[in-house]
């Protein structure tokens, strides 16, 4: 007898995870799960200082040019490609190129109109200087400007007490928002460059910095600005500051972005042009030649590649269910359009792959992200540009809540059950217990003082 009730519990059990994937099953058709597409790996082998420097570009493309710089990338800034690297994971001091970063934070954290005083910690750093005084006050968006045109160290140390309170936790702030760009060898001790132990990065990682710096239209408003007006209180007239990039004048389509000198670091350059709608970002770490290395760079980029775009933005690349609905679906569009620097014959190569949860919750806001399109060339991953919900999905009422909430809890049940240690994707707090995979729907398969450190 007691056999028998074992067998029969054993049976009930059977039965009960049955209804459960039953019901699962009847809700989700057959799609083609996403595969997900690790980090970008780094341009190539690491050199020390001591080694002749590796150059490496794409495979088929042309002889690059030979350049005076120890260090240098050039990066597609649309799909973040690494077109050409030399020594281009070796750490060096980045000297001000620093500020890029310290200018994404400030305009991460909006608040653009607000007054800022400057401390007398902050008038007292050396070096590049807007000379500002103790006791002043500017505007969050002066301080850029006079960061990113003049250089500013003041204005740096400035910016970095405002956001943070004092320059060692904005550092801290700084660091943390380089791991979630994916760099992996930098290191900041400093807002403004001025050389530190410890304080380094490579042209690799700057360039990836650079690029997510250049997608925000209000940094690249400001580093495309030739001449900026700033007040100077208590004087009969105001600070005019120029900004030090020569290329801005000498290069056509030249739009950014920040020059660099420290004794340590030698001249240093993230110059950025866009033509036709297509920008390039070049880095330079130690360049005896930094403007003609830039000029000769961006030149054989443009000259070499080509932009090919694959999805316009806003054009739908897949779909997603809605929880708790059979046939309820919402379109997932591209946050902003999917482009590429191809050489010719590459367009095969290229893979397209939509990473997004098996279903969403409502309500949703058009534009919400809900997933990522991942791009990669000959296997080698790309940065992957956002999915955004393509409509408004409103809320269900009382029923509509109760079926989701159903919905989740036999999904996480199910997945305790098939794979009790595994751990879920959350593309979206909204998205318990959500597992990556998506609908495609036609996704595609294959001049400043040198004696003045900055």
């Amino acid at each position: 007898m007691s056999r028998s009730r074992h067998r029969h519990g054993r049976a009930g059990r059977a039965a009960l995870f049955v209804v459960l994937c039953g019901v699962l099953l009847l809700g989700f058709p057959a799609s083609v799960p996403a595969r997900a597409v690790p980090p970008s790996p780094p341009a190539g082998p690491e050199n020390s200082p001591d080694q002749a420097p590796m150059v490496i570009v794409p495979s088929g493309a042309p002889a690059p040019p030979a350049l005076t710089a120890a260090s240098a990338v050039l990066l597609d800034v649309a799909s973040g490609r690494v077109l050409y690297a030399k020594a281009g994971a070796v750490q060096r001091p980045p000297a001000s190129l620093t500020k890029v970063m310290t200018a994404l934070l400030a305009l991460e954290g909006g608040g653009l109109d607000e007054p800022v005083e400057v401390s007398e910690a902050a008038a007292n750093v050396g070096g590049s200087s807007l000379w500002l005084a103790a006791g002043e006050t500017q505007t969050l968006r002066d301080l850029l400007y006079g960061l990113l045109l003049r250089s500013g160290n003041d204005a740096a140390m400035a910016i970095a007490e405002h956001v943070a309170g004092n320059a060692d936790d904005f550092a801290l702030l700084m660091n943390r928002r380089a791991a979630a760009i994916g760099v992996t060898a930098t290191h900041f001790r400093n807002p403004h460059g001025l050389p530190t132990s410890g304080h380094v990065s490579t042209a690799t990682d700057l360039a990836l910095i650079a690029r997510e710096a250049l997608l925000r239209e209000d940094f690249r408003q400001i580093v495309a600005t030739r001449r900026h007006v700033i007040p100077w209180p208590g004087q009969p007239w105001d600070r005019a500051v120029y900004n030090e990039n020569r290329l801005l004048w000498l290069y056509p389509g030249a739009d950014g972005v920040k020059t660099g000198w420290t004794e340590e670091a030698g001249r240093c350059l993230i110059a950025s042009a866009t033509r036709e709608g297509w920008p390039l970002v070049a880095v330079l770490l130690d360049a005896p030649e930094m403007w003609t290395d830039a000029t000769e760079l961006l030149d054989w980029g443009f000259a070499s590649f080509r932009c090919l775009e694959l999805y316009a933005a806003g054009s739908q690349v897949s779909r997603v269910r809605v929880a708790g609905a059979a046939e309820r679906w919402v379109p997932l569009a591209a946050g902003r359009s999917v482009r590429l620097a191809v050489l010719p014959g590459e367009e095969a190569r290229i893979e397209v792959v939509p990473v997004a949860p098996s279903f969403v919750r409502s309500p949703l806001k058009a534009g919400t992200q809900a997933g990522s399109l991942r791009l990669a060339v000959d296997g080698v991953p790309l940065a992957a540009v956002p999915l955004v919900v393509a409509e408004n999905v409103p809320p269900g009422g009382i029923v509509g809540r109760f079926v989701e909430d159903l919905w989740v809890l036999l999904l996480e049940t199910l997945r305790r059950v098939l794979a009790p240690d595994a751990t879920p994707d959350a593309t979206m707090d909204a998205m318990p217990g959500a597992t990556m995979d998506a609908t495609p729907d036609g996704a595609r398969g294959a001049a400043r003082s040198e004696s003045a450190p900055a």
